[in-house]
């Protein structure tokens, strides 16, 4: 039976921060691959700034290109509307029976997710699989799960080598012509200036 991770979001854009969750997550967990969904309505933020469906999906591509560990699947930007993650597993579960599914998710997430919708049948459905990207976020999440998911039997907290850094401040940092480059895959800081993502003026550093 193949391990899967779904890793979900609205990747606006992706960054090495991203990636290394995937990556360290992997060093604890054993997966044959992690599947990359961006979302197309999120669910749990504002969506002002939201680029193009089809930029995220291409700079999600560009990402991982040439790494036949990850996968990158439009699943949700087809589906439209708002993306909920049990639809999501739901679906890859009727697709893939000799799959077992995780679900992948920074801490952010984790500090809400008793706010997602049908989160409890989300843990009943997959395991959980927690990264820290911030220093100093392991003890906070594991309290957190206790009280919160009731120290729910599939939650794994990985602690790992964090990369600190969100889409949120790459996008700032864009448009008061800061230097993003070392959060960025190549190809995709490329995208980004070819594009003009997120700039007021149409240079990138």
């Amino acid at each position: 039976m193949k391990r899967v991770a779904i890793f979900g979001g609205t990747f606006n854009p992706i960054h090495l921060g991203h990636i290394n969750l995937c990556q360290e997550c992997g060093k604890h967990i054993y997966l044959d691959k992690v599947i990359l969904i961006p979302t197309n309505i999120p669910p749990h933020k504002e969506t002002n700034q939201l680029a193009d469906d089809y930029h995220r999906l291409q700079m999600c591509q560009l990402a991982v290109q040439g790494d036949c560990w990850f996968e990158v699947s439009d699943l949700e930007i087809k589906r439209k509307g708002v993306s909920y993650t049990i639809h999501t597993i739901e679906k890859l579960k009727q697709q893939h029976s000799d799959w077992k599914l995780y679900f992948l998710i920074g801490s952010d997430m984790l500090f809400m997710f008793h706010k997602w919708y049908q989160y409890q049948k989300i843990l009943e459905q997959v395991d959980l699989i927690v990264g820290a990207r911030e220093p100093k976020e392991y003890e906070r999440m594991v309290a957190y799960t206790q009280k919160i998911l009731k120290n729910h039997q599939n939650i794994h907290i990985i602690h790992i080598q964090p990369f600190p850094v969100s889409s949120t401040q790459i996008r700032q940092l864009i448009q008061q012509n800061q230097p993003v480059k070392k959060y960025l895959p190549s190809n995709v800081f490329d995208y980004i200036q070819q594009h003009h993502l997120y700039q007021v003026t149409k240079e990138m550093k």
